[in-house]
Order: C-alpha cells, then sequence, then structure tokens
C-alpha cells in the first residue's frame, strides 16, 4: 500500500516537473490542382490552419502540386471544402505526417 502511494506521487511530481505540451496529430496533404483553382485552395487552406510547404508545377500541363501540413482536427470535411471552392479543379488526399506541438496549450 506505501509503495504504491510512493511510486504514484513520485510519477506526478516528475509529469509536472517536465512541463507538459498538448500535441495534436498532423496530415500531410497532397493536393493536385489547376492554376485557376491554386488561389481557392489556399484560401481554404489558410481558413482551416494549414500550411504550405512546397508547391511544383507539372511539367507541360497547368496542374498545381501542393503539399501542405494540416492539423487532424481541421481535416473533417477539407476535401468536401476543397472541390466545393474549386468547382471541381482540386483533388485532395490526406496522409497522417506527425505529432505537432499545439501553440496555445
Amino acid at each position: 500500500g506505501q509503495l504504491i502511494s510512493a511510486m504514484k506521487d513520485a510519477c506526478r511530481k516528475a509529469f509536472l516537473a517536465s512541463a507538459p505540451r498538448l500535441v495534436e496529430a498532423m496530415y500531410l496533404c497532397d493536393i493536385q490542382s489547376t492554376a485557376e483553382a491554386v488561389g481557392k485552395v489556399y484560401a481554404v487552406l489558410g481558413k482551416r490552419r494549414g500550411r504550405v510547404i512546397n508547391e511544383d508545377i507539372k511539367e507541360g500541363t497547368a496542374v498545381f502540386t501542393i503539399q501542405a501540413h494540416l492539423p487532424l482536427v481541421e481535416s473533417f470535411g477539407f476535401a468536401d471544402d476543397v472541390r466545393k471552392q474549386t468547382s471541381g479543379g482540386a483533388s485532395v488526399q490526406l496522409l497522417f505526417s506527425h505529432w505537432e506541438t499545439m501553440p496555445q496549450d
């Protein structure tokens, strides 16, 4: 009985001394978009705390490939929103990327 209480107290003190931070899951978004729809894709990403990390254009075409990090909590309905805002001019693929410390915890 005393060992469990002592261990519980030690774990609690160690946890609080380590300055715990909240983390959130981040998706890697691969977005294929026409040149006309790129601005609207950026607008949707901006509304959902997305950060663009790379943008390329496919040689010989007018298709842009945009890579961005998007918080998982902001991803619900994201693909539908992008499709709606771009009138079908962009398609989205989401893949888990990493855990990131939240700026406001």
